[in-house]
């Protein structure tokens, strides 16, 4: 069955493989070799495929303990683990545990226990079959069976990979000085086997640094769309007019995500189990009880506390009915085509296989969009009565390899067209653009900062082994830590539960370091860039406090208790204890200000100090509501009740407050709503607005101009006539923008001027 593997390791554990040093790290060659078996035993446990099987097999072991233990030739030869999913009791044990032999064993007979193992389980079935041998070479290898093993070897299809400790590399030029005899005989008779098996031959310092770093994982590939086609034209109602292409959709690209803490935390194991269990019990009245046909039952679905039935004829109208398709809608230029567009991951379309027509029709159109710098705009459904995807196709043209990409697009709702600012074009309160401002830079400045930018390519930036430039931080070499670290910390908590967590590994602290080279060469530049364009170090905001900041939160958990460094009776006790405690540790001993306390409520008293706290909040979003509040303030000090005095210069410095905040919080419609509203009630007789609008002219405060915040409909031509109608006490009510013909009337009676304001 296609996707089933069968690994087994085998490992030299004799006397030479563990009393002697390899390296400057004072490491042996058994350590270095139990290492490389536990990175790919932690592989295939963190895959969590049951079909990806290991076993292993130490050789050099004082005892014997296999199928063939009756023969001298298989003596000292123990299986620790039979063909099996792996899981952490393995691990430890290869990382831990394995047995340190007194006396040599035979790595040549290792490998017929190793192929006997793998034909017992895998049969004829179809598995992926290797055999990794570790060893230093430095026991006998009987060589009578070798021709026969090969045999068998090859007409099994099982890979062959022999990990040598301290052997020679062509590559690199390294020769161990001093080699036994016995040693360079083995060495030269395994390689020769594993070349006669068409299998590998590493050092085991080369393959260790190759499982040290971070591997793209390979998936097996997945028809998604078989036995459809690519359709342009309408094939249902003109055939002879269309075209249909037979295709297959694989997957290309997919985001490798870390695993959960929820999955592999002992806490999760423990709090997903509950304590108590409350039972309810009621008696039916069996005499009243009615049964009701399945046919005649309906879903029901909850919308609060009601419940909303919803019968399987109107839930039928809800659904679209689709069939599975991919649909050509038309083209686009390359040109036009923005990448931030794409939504998903990225897919590959092929003809089938054994189809010729289909892959001649499917290379004309690959041939025809590169050409033609063109791509394809689709509409695609993955499966009958799948919601439609439209998506782009995008053609791969290096010969002798071509074929379609498709990736996902957004509908037109999906999409939020942002407006900012320009950083070019700044504009006075005119409207006139500026040629010079403090924040456009000159043209030193500008050159300057081409200078650094060249400096800075990475292109060359690098020197490989032979002193040639090469490029630095390249995609396919450049990985994310977050996955590297959590899988390695994960496998190190279990295996280690009371020893810290290890380092970050060098070749992702090389990614976050800019390399010294560089550093060197832009030295002079940086400095007088500082210089031109007075580059200051901004000090960092001092941070609030807050009474909850000096004590621990309710029910928080350690971090030694998600990865597990307790037993579970040990966490459940914790976590019950910090609950039945949390509430006596708090008292009223700390040291709390007013100022500590969360703002939520403007007063009329400090009005502006209470808005400000409410903007600063970290802790949750209370612009908006701080901006409704300040309205009804202003509104209580221009018009009080009860026969109080109006406070208009402190309405007025909440006024000039407000509008800053609106202006660059995105609440500018609100603003400017506010002000409207109180332009349209001051024509009223009497009213307590007059003044303040007087004020408010004198201020020369407006409306909130589209210039000014992307958010408001207002342009910078209908805030200037908002505040020149207030300054004449010629009352206007202007509209957005909405490409019709504005009109404005001079109005001297208040009912027919809120009249033509309200219309």
């Amino acid at each position: 069955m296609a996707g089933k593997a069968a690994t087994v390791f085998i490992i030299d554990v004799g006397s030479t493989m563990w009393q002697k040093t390899v390296d400057n790290t004072g490491a042996t060659a058994l350590d270095l070799a139990s290492k490389a078996v536990q990175i790919m035993i932690e592989t295939k446990i963190f895959s969590e495929r049951k079909t990806d099987k290991t076993a292993v097999i130490a050789v050099g072991t004082d005892d014997t303990d296999n199928d063939f233990a009756d023969d001298i030739t298989y003596e000292h030869i123990t299986v620790i683990s039979e063909i099996e999913q792996p899981m952490l009791p393995l691990l430890r044990t290869v990382s831990n545990e394995l047995p340190r032999g007194n006396v040599s064993g035979d790595c040549f007979s290792a490998i017929e226990v190793a192929s006997d193992l793998i034909t017992k389980h895998c049969k004829h079935l179809k598995y992926i079959k290797k055999i990794y041998l570790f060893t230093d070479g430095e026991s006998k290898i009987g060589t009578r069976k070798n021709d026969s093993l090969v045999h068998e070897i090859r007409r099994g299809g099982i890979e062959i990979k022999i990990v040598g400790a301290g052997f020679d590399d062509p590559d690199t030029g390294f020769k161990e000085q001093d080699k036994s005899i016995i040693k360079a005989a083995n060495e030269e008779f395994l390689r020769k086997f594993a070349e006669d098996c068409d299998g590998d031959f590493f050092t085991l310092s080369y393959f260790l640094n190759q499982l040290e770093s971070p591997q793209v994982k390979s998936i097996r590939l997945v028809n998604l769309y078989k036995g459809k086609t690519l359709v342009m034209g309408d094939a249902e109602n003109y055939p002879d007019s269309s075209l249909s292409i037979p295709i297959e959709i694989y997957s290309r690209t997919t985001i490798a995500r870390p695993k959960t803490a929820s999955k592999w935390s002992v806490l999760s194991e423990v709090s997903s189990i509950d304590p108590a269990i409350k039972t309810h019990e009621k008696q039916a009245d069996e005499a009243n009880r009615v049964e009701v046909p399945a046919e005649d039952l309906e879903k029901a679905y909850t919308f609060g506390r009601t419940i909303v039935p919803l019968i399987s004829y109107d839930q039928d109208l809800l659904h679209l009915t689709t069939t599975a398709s991919m649909d050509i809608l038309g083209f686009i230029r390359t040109e036009d085509f923005r990448r931030e567009y794409i939504l998903s991951n990225v897919l590959v379309i092929l003809p089938p296989q054994s189809d010729l027509d289909a892959s001649l029709r499917v290379s004309a159109l690959i041939q025809g969009l590169y050409v033609k710098n063109a791509y394809g705009l689709v509409r695609y459904i993955s499966r009958a009565n799948a919601d439609p995807k439209v998506g782009i196709i995008v053609p791969y043209f290096k010969p002798p390899r071509e074929c379609l990409y498709f990736a996902k697009l957004p509908f037109k709702e999906d999409y939020r067209a942002c407006v900012f600012p320009s950083l070019s074009n700044i504009k006075d309160k005119n409207g006139k653009i500026l040629e010079q401002h403090k924040n456009l830079p000159t043209k030193e400045m500008l050159d300057k900062m081409g200078e650094y930018i060249a400096g800075m390519d990475l292109m060359e930036a690098a020197v490989d082994e032979d002193g040639n430039p090469k490029e630095h931080l390249k995609v396919k070499e450049t990985f994310n830590p977050l996955l590297y670290r959590i899988t390695k910390e994960t496998a190190h908590r279990a295996l280690r539960p009371n020893e810290p967590l290890a380092p970050l590994n060098e070749r992702f602290l090389y990614q976050t370091k800019i390399l010294p080279s560089l550093e060197e060469k832009n030295r002079k530049v940086v400095g007088e860039l500082n210089e031109l364009l007075q580059i200051k170090k901004v000090p960092p905001k001092a941070k609030r406090r807050r009474a909850e900041v000096s004590r621990k939160g309710v029910g928080e958990i350690d971090v030694e208790d998600i990865l597990g460094s307790k037993d579970e009776d040990e966490v459940m006790e914790d976590v019950v204890t910090k609950k039945l405690k949390s509430a006596s540790d708090w008292s009223f001993e700390h040291d709390v200000s007013l100022e500590d306390v969360d703002v939520r409520k403007i007063g009329i008293v400090d009005p502006i100090g209470d808005f400000n706290k409410m903007i600063e909040n970290h802790k949750e979003d209370l612009v908006t509501m701080a901006v409704e509040q300040m309205c009804g303030i202003i509104k209580k000090l221009v018009t009080p009740s009860n026969g109080e005095k109006a406070d208009n210069e402190k309405a007025l410095q909440c006024l000039k407050t407000l509008r800053g905040v609106a202006t660059r919080e995105n609440e500018a419609q609100k603003f400017n709503d506010f002000l409207r509203e109180l332009y349209k009630e001051s024509p009223k007789e009497q009213s307590k607005t007059m003044d303040f609008l007087g004020a408010v002219a004198n201020a020369n405060i407006t409306l909130i101009s589209s210039d000014e915040a992307s958010d408001s409909n207002f342009s910078k031509y209908e805030a200037d006539q908002f505040l020149h109608a207030i300054n004449d006490m010629s009352f206007v009510i202007l509209e957005p923008e909405d490409g019709r013909e504005h009109k404005s009337k001079k109005i001297s009676s208040g009912d027919d001027l809120w009249d033509e304001l309200m219309s």
